[in-house]
């Protein structure tokens, strides 16, 4: 009896030890690296297509796997299909300021014809409007039941040197396949393509994809190329993606490449032979940008980042695993580090952490300032810093304030009146208001309710909310009704001494 007594206590304290090891393992895990969704639980894109450079043309077919998460049944998935905003002029997502730079030859047609949609492989009713597709579900999806969504379409490039077009050297292929609307509490979102900001809003979904274009084409792309082979008389790539919430890529024949590791990550920068020495500095300002981002905030999940050179007037532009410089920023160094830095930082903010983009523009482009000035304190000290600060945010911000109000920093796109406003309120202002939440509170305490911030949002759609509630668990403080009273200031902050 003792011996049968002593077997069992020692049974049961080699479980209790089992069970605790493995609290303590993972409790202790990171955040985020445990928490990659299953393959079968978000929606799974598979697109193949050709590209014809001589015509601008892209031919395509995708395969959308979709589950219906969303507790209730749904009768129609709705799609952004962005390109038909580049139909006509008075719909192409550009202000009359900014038409010149867009069009530098005049107003050139783009967009996208969608020719068949099969639902589980039988055909399905489907209509296109504006910018978004409708697909009927022919009856309802029930909560946890999968459909298959296949869609055959067709795209045309305009000549643009913007987000979705081409120019002397890049195709630039942001926002252009037929995306999901998110579903959420308030429903579908079917926004426009707004003429200011970045009017996106997507969830989190994998992606396969399967490109052929001609051989003497270098390819920059969201997700790890995984095969690359001549077949067809073409060049073919095939590309996996980690968990992303978009999909983009580049193509040149003049791109000259440098790569370089970040921890797991291999950075790569693509530039033309001109800017070869700041093309080097791209690199390393990404490199060094992928380390003290993971360190502070949370780590950079994937495997590759490329900062890629373009014709691309808009200065920059982040998209998952993939952010569009322009080629003229690799004249002026600091601009350049500026700029990468900023958009590396959107890795974390509007892509592992997202937002409404449309609805709270700030929560990504004001988080990613302060995060671009919490990048030049650590690398060149405080001192440097302090005046990148003043420089790029805080005078810019002044010297706007003194011709015309910039009104509040939370605003939905179509608020604004120009981009001259919006960069006002949304990147300079709110950039500023974090500057003073960080006085309050110390830098220590902001860097780390940003990681909490990260982690209890990762690969999640985030709000207002979300991130005061980050705040105040990490200083014990309720900091909500200063942090809407600044928000929603008509006028210029008073800020602290």
């Amino acid at each position: 009896m003792k011996k049968r007594q002593l077997f069992f206590i020692s049974l049961i304290v080699i479980i209790l030890l089992f069970a605790l090891g493995c609290y303590f393992f993972f409790s202790s895990r990171q955040p985020g690296r445990e928490a990659l969704p299953s393959v079968n639980d978000i929606p799974r894109y598979e697109i193949e297509g050709e590209f014809f450079p001589d015509s601008g043309v892209f031919s395509g077919k995708e395969m959308v796997y979709y589950k219906n998460n969303e507790g209730e049944p749904l009768k129609e998935l709705f799609f952004h299909i962005y390109p038909n905003a580049f139909n006509k002029k008075e719909t192409a997502p550009f202000t009359a300021e900014e038409f010149e730079l867009a069009y530098p030859e005049g107003f050139s047609w783009g967009g996208i014809a969608i020719t068949k949609v099969l639902l589980d492989g039988v055909p399905a009713v489907f209509k296109t409007e504006g910018t978004i597709l409708a697909v009927n579900l022919n009856g309802e999806l029930n909560p946890d039941r999968e459909v298959k969504v296949y869609i055959e379409f067709k795209i045309k490039l305009p000549k643009s040197p913007g987000r979705f077009g081409y120019f002397k050297d890049t195709y630039n292929f942001g926002n252009w396949y037929p995306i999901l609307c998110v579903y959420d509490k308030e429903g579908w979102h079917k926004d426009p393509y707004y003429k200011i900001g970045d009017p996106f809003y997507s969830d989190i979904a994998y992606y396969n994809f399967t490109l052929y274009a001609p051989s003497e084409y270098i390819l920059a792309t969201t997700g790890e190329i995984v095969e690359q082979k001549e077949e067809r008389g073409k060049k073919k790539w095939v590309v996996k993606t980690g968990p992303v919430r978009d999909f983009a890529f580049v193509m040149s024949k003049e791109f000259k490449i440098k790569e370089a590791y970040a921890g797991k990550t291999r950075v790569i920068s693509y530039y033309f032979k001109e800017d070869e020495e700041n093309g080097k500095k791209a690199l390393e300002a990404a490199r060094k940008a992928i380390n003290y981002f993971s360190e502070a905030f949370g780590p950079y999940i994937y495997s590759t980042y490329s900062v890629v050179a373009a014709d691309f007037y808009m200065g920059g532009m982040e998209y998952p695993n993939l952010v569009l410089i322009d080629r003229n920023l690799y004249k002026d160094g600091l601009m350049l580090e500026y700029v990468i830095a900023h958009e590396t930082a959107h890795q974390w903010w509007y892509g592992m952490v997202g937002n409404d983009e449309i609805k709270e523009p700030w929560l990504d482009e004001a988080v990613t300032e302060y995060s671009t000035i919490l990048y030049f304190e650590k690398h060149y000290g405080k001192r440097q810093g302090s005046e990148i600060y003043e420089n790029f945010i805080l005078n810019p911000y002044k010297f706007y304030q003194m011709a015309r109000n910039t009104g509040p920093i939370m605003r939905h796109l179509s608020e604004f009146n120009d981009w001259r406003e919006y960069d006002a309120a949304v990147y300079k202002k709110g950039a500023i208001m974090l500057k003073e939440l960080e006085k309050r509170i110390s830098k220590p305490k902001m860097i780390k309710a940003l990681n909490v911030y990260y982690h209890r949002n990762f690969l999640r759609n985030s709000t207002v909310e979300e991130f005061i509630r980050a705040i105040n668990d990490t200083t014990g403080t309720d900091f909500r009704e200063l942090i809407f009273k600044m928000l929603r200031e008509e006028k210029e902050l008073n800020l602290a001494a």
